[in-house]
């Protein structure tokens, strides 16, 4: 859709004048605009195919839906048209990503937001712990997708088997008991201690509000086990494009910080599989990464700053080699796939860090 007919299905909706103030975001999934109304300001959010209206397996139309009436902290939701794949939400304001502050130039205000955003996460999982919460995004989920086998479980959960394919089929040879250990990889949907979040904390969906972080985009809104937002604090920024380093000692930090913050959790934290559970997840996340992006890799590098695509997946290979303890044959794997490309694996520090 163009934007202006963007525009006219929202104000239908919303049941109020619409006028375009900017585009926000637009790619190939979708385009998100900032709206007027008579009241303020709202964002638009209009997906590029109807696949996931009903359709919740991926991340999509579905999941953010449901993400945006059940994740405590998430903008509000004012208007839907199923028909165009479209929401009317909250706008949280003008305010800086976290990403804009990490790649600025203000150590300060940088280093404070990014704690604040550990603390914000850890509060949303917590708070997604709730049974109560957990079964309203599942009934939801369940009314968009009759269908779904998860029930909003995590999105797209062949990603990993599938990268280990991707990998072998350039020719590395993958261990033994990979296989045995990436069935592990199913206690991260079915465990008990499980909650609902917006499944990426990407600093580009974390907005900064003063003192304030608001959690956006939904996509991947999933109930699952806190390990997986756990990893973004701990690996970090598991699943982000703007992925560099942080400095010595700042990623216990982080984790020190969301683990106050949920310790409501503490149950999770202190159980005797919290180890295995963690690294499980690091590994999920870095096998998703590696067959979301490692066939452009292979075709060129992504100049993207701070680090390419090429640095930013190696880095993760390198991680998960040199911390994934109880998964052997996955950091085996890792290894062997950072030595076959040769990719540089170093990250440079973010910009705003390289200030102190």
């Amino acid at each position: 859709m163009e934007v202006a007919e963007i525009v006219a299905v929202a104000e239908s909706v919303h049941a109020r004048p619409l006028q375009l103030d900017t585009v926000l975001r637009g790619s190939p999934r979708s385009t998100v605009l900032r709206c007027r109304d008579q009241d303020g300001t709202v964002v638009v959010k209009q997906f590029a195919t109807t696949r996931t209206v009903a359709n919740s397996g991926g991340y999509g139309f579905a999941r953010e839906w449901a993400g945006l009436q059940t994740v405590a902290g998430a903008p509000q939701l004012l208007a839907t048209s199923t028909e165009h794949a479209l929401l009317v939400m909250e706008d949280v304001g003008l305010s800086p990503t976290l990403a804009d502050l990490l790649l600025g130039i203000d150590p300060d205000t940088a280093r404070t937001a990014t704690l604040e955003w550990a603390r914000t996460v850890g509060r949303t999982v917590a708070a997604g712990a709730e049974a109560s919460v957990r079964t309203r995004f599942a009934d939801l989920i369940t009314e968009r997708d009759p269908r779904t086998r998860s029930r909003g479980g995590p999105p797209s959960p062949e990603l990993p088997r599938a990268a280990v394919d991707r990998l072998a089929g350039h020719g590395i040879v993958v261990p033994d008991s990979v296989a045995a250990e990436l069935s592990r990889l199913a206690r991260l949907a079915a465990d008990e201690a499980s909650c609902l979040s917006p499944g990426d904390f990407c600093p580009d969906n974390a907005v900064v509000r003063g003192d304030r972080v608001r959690l956006v985009d939904l996509e991947g809104a999933a109930v699952h086990h806190p390990a997986l937002a756990a990893a973004y604090l701990v690996m970090p920024l598991s699943t982000c494009w703007c992925l560099a380093d942080f400095g010595e000692g700042f990623t216990s930090l982080l984790w020190q910080e969301f683990r106050t913050a949920a310790s409501a959790l503490d149950q999770v934290w202190d159980s005797p599989t919290w180890t295995e559970d963690l690294q499980l997840a690091c590994a999920s996340h870095v096998l998703a990464m590696t067959e979301l992006s490692l066939g452009g890799l292979v075709a060129g590098d992504i100049p993207l700053a701070p680090a390419s695509g090429r640095q930013r997946l190696a880095a993760r290979w390198r991680w998960a080699g040199e911390h994934l303890t109880t998964l052997p044959g996955i950091a085996e794997l890792c290894r062997r796939a950072l030595h076959h490309f040769g990719w540089p694996s170093e990250l440079p520090l973010y910009p705003a860090f390289a200030e102190t």
